[in-house]
C-alpha cells in the first residue's frame, strides 16, 4: 500500500512506441475493428474497463497549461473500482500529451499520452499500473479528447505569447463604396483573354467574375447570376443587357454557339453598380445612407448597421474604422484616404459586448481575450503521420520547360511556371503539397515523401509567394513514416501585431504563359479582393457574402490533409476515423455505484461511490477535492474533510480550485453557445454569443 509515483516517461520513448504501434493499429482498423462508444467530449466522467476487469473512471480534466499550443499538461481525479467490488478508490493523475485541434467538431485530440505523476495512497502499485495502462494505452483515440471550449476557457487567464510573422505588409487596399447593390471586378493585372475557334466571345481567365468580351463589337459583359450587364469599355458605364449572342456556359466555360435562354434574357432586378480594378480591391456596400447605432457599453463608438462590412465610427462624424483581412484601416470619411490603424484603435473597441452582432471583430482588437484566443488557435499546428512508401505526390505540370528563379538573396530557387510550390536547393528539388514535403532529383519527379527539409527553405521571406511553405515542418522521420506539423499560415491565417490576419499583404504578380488564344494563368496567394473576415467559430477566414464573384461563400482556408488517402495520411485530429482500439477498452456510461451523500464542512463523510454525478477535482497537491455549498472538501483517509481558507498551506490550492471551478462553468456556457451557433445560426455567425436581438446573419 502507499503512494505510487509513476516514473516520468520521456517524449523520445513515447515517439518510439508510437512509431512501432500505430501502423499495427491502423492495420487492425483496416480489417474492421470498431472502437467502443465513448461519451461526447463535453460529457464527464468517462469510464473504461482495465485488463484485469476493474473499471477506471476519469473525471473531467483540469487543464494546467498549453505551452506553444502543441502540448498540454492536465490534472484529473480518477476512481478505480475492482471487479466485483462495492466501492471505488479515488486518486489523482498528472498527464502530458501532444495536442491537435479539430475545428470542425471543436475538439482537442490528445496523442503521445503520458502519465507523469500519480497519487493513490490506498492502492497497491499493481492497481496503479492498471490505471496508467488504461490512460496511456487502452483509451481509444476518440476517447482522448476534450472540448475545444474547455481548453480555451482554461487558457483565458493565462497570457499568450504571439509569434508574430515578420515582414508582413499592412498597406491599405483600394476601397470602393456603394450605397446600392454593387460588385467589384478584380482583375489580376491586365485582362488575359481566352478564345475558341468560330466564337467571337472571349473570356477573361484572371478575374473573380465571369467577364467576357465580344471581339466583333468590343462589348464587355458580366454575368451576375441570371442578370447580364454590358459596357462599351472595361471601365464602364455598365448597364442592363441581353445576353451576348454566343452565350457561355456557367463558370466561364463556353458552350456551342446558341441563343441565350429566355431566363437570362428576361432576368429581372436592379442592375448593381460595377467597380473594376486591376489590383486587389475591397467593397463596402451600404443599403442607402449609413445608419449609425451606438455600441452598448462604449462611450462614443457607433457601428454601421446597414452593411455586411465591419464598419465603425467614432461618434456621428469622427474617424471611420474598417476591418478587412484582419487589418483595421481608418479614414476621416468613407471617401478615404485609408491608413493602417490596428495599433491605434480607440479603447472603446475592446468594450464591444460579446452578444453584439459584430463582436467577432474583437479577435482583431489587440489585447482582448478574443484576440489572444484567436492567436492561440492560429499558432496551433495540425499534425499528420504520412506513409513515406505508399503516398504518391500530386502531378506537377509546368508551362513549358521548368523555370526556376532565386528567391531574393537566398540559395533557394522557386519554380515560376507551375501552380505548385516547387523549390530547388542545391541539386535537389522539393515539393510542398497539402502539408506534406516531397523531394526528387529532377523537377518533374518521381517524388518521394521526406522527413527532413533544408533549413534554408524556412528563410523564405513574405515577399515571395512561396512563403506559405515555411509553415510546414517535418518534425519526425522514421523508415516508413514521417510526421509533419502545419501551421494555419500555410492556408493564409497568420499572426501579426498580436492579432490574426489573412495573407501577407503582398500583391504577388501572377504567372501568365501559354499562347495568346489559349493563355495559361497561375494565381498567387492573395490578401485582398475576397472580403476576408475572421470567423471565431471556425478559427479561419471566410469570404464576403456578396459582391466578390459568383463563387459560393466559403472558408478561404482549405481543410488541411483532407485530400489525402486516410490510410496513408493520418492527421492527429482525425486519427479516430481510421484507427481501431489499441486495447480491450469498453466504454461505459453508467455510474460506478450509488451517489455520494452531501458532506458537512469539518465532518468526515464516507466516500461511497465517487463517479457518476459527482464533480471531482484534482488538487495540485495530489489530493482529491469536491465543492459543496459550504466550501471545498478534501478526501483524506477515505473521508471528506472540510478545508479552511485561513490555512497558509491550503489557501493557494483553494485559489487554484476556485479557478478550475470557474473554468468548468465558463466552458459549459461556451459549449452551449457553440452548439447554438452551429445548429441555429450556421457557420457564418458573426457574434461570439448571438442573441435574438443581434439579428440572424445572412446565410
Amino acid at each position: 500500500m502507499g503512494t505510487f509515483r509513476h516514473p516520468i516517461i520521456t517524449r523520445a520513448a513515447i515517439r518510439t512506441i508510437c512509431s512501432l504501434v500505430l501502423p499495427f493499429v491502423v492495420l487492425v482498423a483496416a480489417h474492421g475493428s470498431a472502437a467502443p462508444p465513448v461519451q461526447p467530449a463535453g460529457r464527464w466522467p468517462r469510464s473504461f474497463v482495465a485488463r484485469n476487469g476493474a473499471t477506471v473512471t476519469i473525471n473531467q480534466p483540469q487543464i494546467a497549461n498549453w505551452p506553444n499550443e502543441s502540448s498540454v499538461t492536465l490534472y484529473a481525479a480518477v476512481s478505480y473500482l475492482p471487479k466485483n467490488a462495492a466501492r471505488p478508490t479515488v486518486g489523482t493523475v498528472v498527464v502530458e500529451a501532444d495536442t491537435a485541434v479539430g475545428l470542425r467538431d471543436r475538439l482537442v485530440h490528445f496523442s503521445r499520452v503520458a502519465v507523469v505523476d500519480t497519487n493513490f495512497p490506498q492502492l497497491p502499485a499493481a492497481d496503479v499500473s492498471e490505471i496508467v495502462t488504461v490512460i496511456e494505452r487502452i483509451v481509444p483515440p476518440e476517447g482522448r479528447t476534450v472540448a475545444l471550449d474547455d481548453l480555451l476557457a482554461a487558457m483565458t487567464s493565462q497570457p499568450v505569447v504571439p509569434r508574430n510573422a515578420a515582414g508582413l505588409k499592412a498597406d491599405p487596399p483600394i476601397v470602393f463604396v456603394s450605397k446600392r447593390p454593387a460588385v467589384v471586378v478584380n482583375i489580376d493585372g491586365s485582362p488575359v483573354w481566352r478564345t475558341v475557334s468560330d466564337n467571337p466571345l472571349q473570356t477573361a481567365v484572371n478575374t473573380n467574375w465571369e467577364l467576357f468580351k465580344d471581339a466583333k463589337t468590343t462589348t464587355y459583359y458580366i454575368r451576375d447570376g441570371r442578370l447580364w450587364l454590358a459596357a462599351p469599355t472595361l471601365m464602364g458605364p455598365w448597364t442592363r443587357s441581353a445576353a451576348p449572342s454566343y452565350e457561355p456556359a456557367a463558370g466561364g466555360q463556353r458552350s456551342a454557339a446558341k441563343p441565350a435562354p429566355p431566363a437570362a434574357r428576361g432576368a429581372t432586378g436592379r442592375a448593381p453598380a460595377v467597380f473594376v480594378s486591376r489590383q486587389p480591391a475591397e467593397l463596402i456596400v451600404l443599403d442607402g445612407e449609413p445608419i449609425y447605432r451606438r455600441v452598448p457599453g462604449t462611450a462614443s463608438l457607433n457601428w454601421v448597421s446597414n452593411t455586411d462590412s465591419d464598419l465603425f465610427r467614432e461618434g456621428a462624424a469622427g474617424t471611420i474604422y474598417y476591418l478587412i483581412a484582419g487589418r483595421w484601416f481608418a479614414a476621416p470619411d468613407l471617401t478615404g484616404p485609408w491608413s493602417f490603424a490596428t495599433q491605434r484603435l480607440p479603447a472603446d473597441f475592446s468594450r464591444i459586448p460579446l452578444d453584439h452582432p459584430r463582436s467577432h471583430v474583437l479577435a482583431s482588437v489587440p489585447g482582448t481575450p478574443q484576440a489572444a484566443e484567436a492567436v492561440r488557435l492560429a499558432q496551433a499546428a495540425r499534425t499528420a503521420r504520412v506513409n513515406k512508401k505508399g503516398l504518391r505526390a500530386p502531378a506537377v505540370e509546368y508551362d513549358g520547360t521548368p523555370t526556376f528563379v532565386l528567391i531574393g538573396d537566398s540559395t533557394v530557387a522557386r519554380a515560376v511556371n507551375t501552380d505548385r510550390d516547387v523549390l530547388k536547393v542545391g541539386t535537389r528539388y522539393y515539393l510542398c503539397a497539402d502539408g506534406v514535403w516531397f523531394s526528387s532529383a529532377t523537377p518533374t519527379g518521381p517524388w518521394k515523401v521526406i522527413g527532413a527539409v533544408p533549413g534554408s527553405i524556412y528563410q523564405i521571406p513574405p515577399t515571395s509567394p512561396a512563403y506559405r511553405v515555411t509553415a510546414v515542418s517535418a518534425v519526425e522521420d522514421y523508415e516508413d513514416w514521417a510526421v509533419f506539423e502545419t501551421k494555419p499560415g500555410y492556408s493564409g491565417t497568420m499572426v501579426a501585431g498580436g492579432t490574426v490576419v489573412w495573407g501577407t499583404g503582398y500583391a504577388y504578380p501572377p504567372y501568365i504563359g501559354g499562347t495568346p488564344s489559349d493563355p495559361t494563368y497561375f494565381q498567387r496567394p492573395v490578401t485582398y479582393g475576397a472580403g476576408a473576415w475572421y470567423n471565431p467559430w471556425t478559427a479561419s477566414f471566410g469570404r464576403a457574402r456578396v459582391g466578390y464573384g459568383p463563387s459560393p461563400s466559403a472558408d478561404l482556408s482549405a481543410r488541411l490533409y483532407e485530400r489525402w488517402d486516410p490510410r496513408l495520411v493520418q492527421p492527429a485530429d482525425r486519427l479516430h476515423e481510421s484507427s481501431g482500439t489499441a486495447g480491450g477498452a469498453v466504454g461505459t456510461t453508467g455510474t460506478a455505484g450509488p451517489s455520494v451523500p452531501a458532506g458537512t464542512t469539518g465532518v468526515a463523510t464516507p466516500p461511497a461511490a465517487l463517479s457518476g454525478g459527482e464533480s471531482l477535482y484534482a488538487g495540485r497537491d495530489g489530493s482529491v477535492y469536491r465543492h459543496r455549498a459550504a466550501g471545498w472538501e478534501k478526501l483524506q483517509n477515505g473521508n471528506w474533510i472540510g478545508v479552511r481558507r485561513a490555512s497558509a498551506n491550503d489557501a493557494p490550492i483553494l485559489r487554484q480550485l476556485d479557478d478550475d471551478a470557474k473554468t468548468r462553468a465558463d466552458a459549459s456556457v461556451r459549449r452551449r453557445v457553440a452548439v447554438s451557433v452551429r445548429d441555429d445560426w450556421g457557420v457564418r455567425a458573426a457574434s461570439y454569443r448571438p442573441s435574438a436581438a443581434a439579428g440572424r446573419p445572412v446565410p
